[in-house]
């Protein structure tokens, strides 16, 4: 599923003028995005690409959706401070780290 979403962050932000994707942060879209869809686990292959095709087919709507929420509600406030989430004791803290400069389309993914 975070892959999907993701992909529909990255579709939404390539449409927007440069002026308007700076203050969106695509990895508080994408948490915001998949905290409201429903959660697919698989433990095999075969359930993974089920679970996919089902995301991309019964879900796709909710998933587009959610992400247009996603950015109404996280659009940056200049003056709203957020600290990114960091290890915590044993535990990494698994986040996607979206990071894209708008203007050349160079985009980096970093998964921590």
């Amino acid at each position: 599923m975070e892959a999907i979403v993701i992909e529909e962050v990255e579709r939404k932000i390539e449409k927007l003028p440069p002026h308007l994707a700076k203050y969106i942060n695509p990895a508080q879209v994408v948490a915001y995005a998949l905290n409201r869809l429903p959660s697919l686990y698989a433990t095999s292959e075969e359930g993974w690409r089920r679970q996919q095709l089902k995301a991309r087919t019964e879900l796709k709507n909710q998933i587009i959706m959610a992400v247009r929420q996603g950015f109404a509600a996280v659009q940056k406030d200049p003056l709203k401070v957020t600290t990114p989430l960091k290890k915590r004791g044993n535990l990494d803290i698994a986040s996607h780290n979206l990071e894209g400069n708008h203007r050349t389309g160079e985009k980096k993914y970093l998964l921590r």
